[in-house]
């Protein structure tokens, strides 16, 4: 067993000090201590022990720290010992690090990038890992109403907080457009971020594409294809099932009849036996 390897969302020192900084962007940074259980095998390094345990951790919702969890930094062992209970295995520690913690609220307002726009919805990406859907409205009565026909995918849009679910393992996030603020304080679109999302969406459009077609083709092979009936498989065992009987029976009749015959011989001979011996003695 051993170290897994580390990948994921990256973010620089930079970025988090910028997200810090936002007050829009609901991303904390508070220092708490953790209690965590180590393996045997994490004892042979602790610093890759931490930050494996930890990364584990990223983009999903903490009870501790009451969010979800961004990054960290400054993870330290708070004491030199650690604790073995009720005959387990693990060596139970606390620690203490720096959280940035996402804690979004309902009625804030949060900033994010389009990556996905259909006709009834749009999903917008916040700090690189939370997916957020915009559901158009339905008593929209004009199609110009609505913003969201409006952006396009890659642009940076504000939008309003409407509910928030942790119960699943990925947080499900919605939220609704404002058509008088659902640009300000957002950058201009920028054709270069633009073509990494547009990239990403084209991808995903493809594969459904893709997926819908191989299913059509599928399909239409069904009503082109011609079906044999053939027997069921319980059809087939009670046929295979009388035959073994029928010839059973015929063996067991013929050899009933090959001991019926054995009987007559033993009985012919035994018949013959008797009449060759009466007639000695009449001789006699």
């Amino acid at each position: 067993m051993g170290f897994k390897t580390i990948t994921g969302i990256q973010w620089t020192n930079l970025e988090l000090r910028g997200l810090l900084e936002d007050v829009d962007s609901c991303v904390y940074l508070e220092k708490v201590q953790k209690h965590l259980g180590l393996h045997p095998f994490h004892l042979t390094n602790l610093n890759e022990a931490l930050r494996e345990i930890l990364n584990a951790s990223l983009n999903f919702y903490d009870s501790e720290l009451n969010g979800l969890l961004l990054a960290y930094k400054n993870p330290k062992i708070l004491s030199p010992l650690g604790d073995i209970l009720y005959d387990t295995c693990f060596v139970h520690i606390d620690i203490e690090a720096d959280f940035y913690v996402f804690k979004p609220e309902i009625g804030r307002s949060l900033k994010g990038f389009v990556n996905k726009k259909g006709t009834k919805h749009i999903g917008i990406l916040v700090h690189k890992a939370f997916n957020v859907s915009l559901p158009k409205p339905d008593d929209t009565e004009n199609e110009e109403d609505w913003p969201g026909n409006k952006v396009k995918v890659g642009q940076e849009i504000r939008f309003t907080l409407d509910k928030i679910d942790y119960t699943t393992r990925l947080p499900y996030i919605r939220g609704s457009l404002n058509k008088e603020e659902y640009l300000n304080g957002c950058q201009p679109f920028d054709e270069q971020i633009a073509s990494t999302y547009e990239s990403e969406y084209n991808k995903s459009n493809n594969g459904n594409i893709k997926e819908e077609c191989r299913a059509v083709k599928n399909k239409s092979k069904m009503k082109n294809k011609k079906i044999i009936f053939n027997y069921s498989d319980t059809e087939k065992r009670k046929r295979k099932s009388s035959s073994i009987c029928e010839l059973e029976s015929e063996l067991l009749e013929q050899k009933l009849t090959i001991e019926a015959d054995k009987e007559r011989e033993v009985k012919g001979k035994y018949f013959v036996k008797t009449i060759t011996t009466k007639e000695k003695d009449i001789v006699t």
